[in-house]
């Protein structure tokens, strides 16, 4: 009930704002960033990427009026990197990424941006299996510390992208040194969804790099910490489901595949349009028709 109020009072915002830009066509930049983050507060609620194209017009007027406008550059920045996960089109990283280069050349130590910019790069690369985007996803990180040395969520990302840069280049060192940051974040703030699923991911990377579902029960447990904080986070479902997966692969055990199909199910309920998702429950209800075959 709290999330459908939420969203409709953006939705009214909105409506506002239009009504507003339709009297008058000489806004200020500041009236383009609240209208741009009405549209983009709304299109994370209800998964709407016309929303979120909305937004991103109306951040381009921000920066048309003035170009150096942080905020303009900085809720750009987090508009198309939003579409970037919804359509995983190769033309919207680069939008984000160029988006989020510029802003920190206007505000280079803003520890915000280079998070999430380093957030950004993380996703992408976990999802493209890009040992490049993740090894800037480190570097982004380093400089996010260079500006703000105590902030958690620094650690989140860092250990995260380290672990999963040492999954693809077979370096345990890397995957160890995430799991342990990992760990340390998780001991001060044990109740952080964040970081529970950073650390099943870390688990994760484990499990694949030495072949052992030890390590994926681990992880798997972690994802359910986090999902009994917050059962609304779509990438939880996600990090579970491809768990299980991987656990049903290993085994050639139809349960676990079954539990990973519930799961992409509620992480698709959550996310329709991430096209990421309907593969890869696609795949596991491929291995599950195999594996069924064999009985």
């Amino acid at each position: 009930v709290s999330q459908s109020r939420y969203a409709h009072d953006w939705y009214l915002s909105m409506e506002a704002f239009e009504t507003s830009s339709s009297l008058s066509h000489q806004a200020e930049p500041d009236f383009w960033n609240q209208f741009g983050l009405a549209c983009l507060s709304l299109a994370t609620q209800v998964n709407d990427i016309r929303l979120c194209v909305k937004a991103i017009h109306n951040f381009k007027h921000a920066i048309t009026y003035e170009s150096n406008n942080y905020e303009g550059w900085k809720n750009l920045s987090l508009s198309t990197s939003f579409l970037y996960e919804c359509t995983h089109d190769e033309d919207h990283f680069s939008q984000a990424n160029d988006c989020f280069a510029t802003c920190v050349q206007i505000h280079p130590l803003a520890d915000t941006v280079w998070l999430d910019w380093a957030v950004f790069l993380c996703k992408s690369g976990r999802n493209t299996s890009d040992t490049r985007r993740l090894q800037s996803s480190v570097d982004k990180c380093m400089k996010a510390k260079i500006a703000n040395s105590d902030n958690l969520l620094i650690d989140i990302c860092l250990g995260e992208s380290l672990a999963l840069l040492g999954e693809l280049t077979e370096n345990i060192e890397n995957i160890r040194e995430g799991v342990d940051k990992l760990l340390e974040v998780v001991e001060l703030i044990p109740e952080e969804p964040t970081a529970l699923r950073a650390l099943g991911e870390s688990y994760v990377s484990m499990g694949k790099y030495f072949g052992e579902c030890d390590y994926l029960y681990q992880a798997i447990e972690q994802f359910q910490a986090g999902l009994s904080l917050d059962r609304t986070c779509h990438e939880l479902w996600f990090s579970i489901a491809k768990a299980y997966t991987l656990v049903g692969n290993m085994l050639g055990e139809i349960e676990s595949l079954e539990k990973a199909d519930s799961f992409y199910q509620k992480a698709i309920n959550l996310n329709p349009r991430s096209s990421l998702y309907h593969f890869e429950r696609a795949y596991c209800l491929s291995k599950l028709r195999v594996y069924r075959d064999w009985e």
